[in-house]
């Protein structure tokens, strides 16, 4: 008996893969048929029978259909899965040891039918709307150690070569739209490089130039072709394999004995609303025209650092669905005077800094920090950032205390002290706070150098 239940542990991968490879079938560059599901891109969700004569207004009820997130995502797979690659099989049976893989993102799949519905718009593979999950578990605020961030872990130079903005008010690299646009925008320059997918996803992670030499190594030995045929960094050669492995699960959870944060009748839609502000908005005033606390607006716009949305734009909030029609009566009922509450002014003639502190009731460190300021030195015609009617105004988020059990609960000091081998991450980690409101509080970025001894509030 024990050489048998040997003998079956042993064979239990094999089985597992082909139980998956049966239910998925996913021959390369074409659209992919689930067992339970119509492969028509084009089927209608519903029928609707013709208007009764005696009775206008009465018509039949839509017909159910099999529809939802999970089956428009399986309609979109196009991509050979690799069920047969070692590494592939690796990450399918680490992912299937877990019962539940995507069960600790929480609100952050509120971003994945957003992504996936972008991905369909390019008629891109569905596959390509996971890379988000591999790169960042869907965690707008996460950093590598090579200064990597955002959903779809973009370096400052490649985000800035697509347009995203990386300054004083912001990482647009956290915001989910921008930053989804900028990737898909980057995937597509480089599956029209390469004519493959996989290399595409695989020149995303080590660079085109990267890929494009293995290619040609590749070349020199063998007329074989395909991502899997090259040599590449060992790092991309598993976030490409773990994706497909993803791709595999969420072909078949139920034959993998997955359970998915969702189920099968979870809506394609997005479950958030992007809001026009035809200007540079005050979050905290719009907040409070919508009646929603502050932090309401910064959880749902990452992107931001600052008091208000950018002053170049994009002019524009993300609000939960449901608040789409209270935002945009809100904002549009703002007048003019009440959009910001800080304001441009022209410096006249002899005007320093401390007289536009004086003046607007605020200090010569905040006005050259808001206006990025080397010196205290300004000259007369230029246009400055002050507080609006002569407030003191911070200029930053304010993030509350967490509640619940952690170091931070009996902490002695709002202070705490930077020491060799620090960083963002493992400081959040070691507090018990999140690494959003360790950088809020003290006004810095993923992508900034602590120093030894820097001293870091902590709220």
């Amino acid at each position: 008996m024990r050489r048998f239940w040997s003998m079956a542990s042993r064979a239990f991968p094999t089985l597992l893969l082909a139980a998956v490879a049966s239910c998925t079938q996913l021959p390369i560059k074409q659209a992919v048929p689930h067992p339970e599901i119509p492969a028509v891109p084009d089927a209608p969700r519903a029928e609707t029978e013709q208007v009764l004569e005696d009775d206008s207004s009465v018509t039949r009820k839509p017909a159910p259909v099999a529809d939802g997130f999970l089956a428009e995502l399986r309609r979109n797979f196009k991509l050979d899965h690799h069920l047969d690659q070692p590494s592939v099989k690796r990450h399918l049976e680490l992912l299937t040891r877990q019962p539940k893989p995507l069960g600790d993102k929480g609100t952050r799949l509120r971003y994945l039918p957003y992504v996936c519905a972008q991905v369909r718009a390019r008629q891109m593979p569905g596959e390509v709307c996971l890379l988000p999950i591999v790169e960042s578990g869907l965690d707008p605020f996460a950093v590598s150690p090579r200064g990597a961030g955002g959903l779809w872990q973009f370096i400052p130079a490649t985000a800035r070569r697509f347009g995203l903005k990386i300054d004083w008010w912001g990482d647009e690299r956290r915001d989910p739209v921008l930053a989804t646009a900028a990737a898909l925008d980057y995937l597509e320059e480089l599956h029209d490089q390469f004519g493959d997918w996989l290399l595409a996803l695989g020149a995303y992670n080590c660079g085109e130039g990267r890929v494009k030499r293995a290619i040609r190594r590749a070349e020199r030995n063998s007329p074989a072709s395909g991502f899997f045929a090259i040599e590449v960094p060992r790092e991309t050669t598993e976030l490409v394999s773990r994706l497909l492995a993803y791709a595999a699960v969420f072909a078949a959870p139920e034959a993998l004995g997955v359970e998915l944060p969702f189920g099968a009748d979870h809506p394609f839609d997005t479950d958030f609303a992007i809001i026009a502000t035809g200007s540079q908005v005050d979050i905290a005033t719009v907040a409070s025209a919508m009646g929603k606390p502050v932090d309401y607006v910064y959880d749902r716009n990452p992107g931001l650092d600052r008091w208000a949305t950018h002053p170049h734009g994009p002019h524009r909030l993300i609000v939960d669905a449901s608040d789409a029609q209270a935002a945009t009566q809100a904002i549009n009922g703002l007048a003019a005077k009440d959009r910001l509450a800080w304001q441009w002014v022209d410096v006249a003639p002899n005007e320093t800094l401390g007289h536009l502190a004086l003046r607007f009731g605020t200090d010569v460190g905040t006005l050259r920090q808001i206006n990025e300021l080397q010196s205290t030195l300004i000259r007369a015609g230029e246009k400055l950032l002050v507080p609006a009617g002569g407030q003191r105004r911070s200029m930053g988020r304010t993030i509350s205390r967490p509640r619940g059990r952690s170091a931070l609960a009996n902490a002695r000091s709002s202070v705490y002290v930077v020491k060799s081998g620090d960083s963002i991450w493992r400081i959040a980690r070691r507090l018990g706070i999140t690494r959003r409101s360790l950088m809020l509080a003290n006004g810095i970025s993923a992508t900034d150098v602590l120093r030894i001894g820097q001293r870091l509030a902590i709220r």
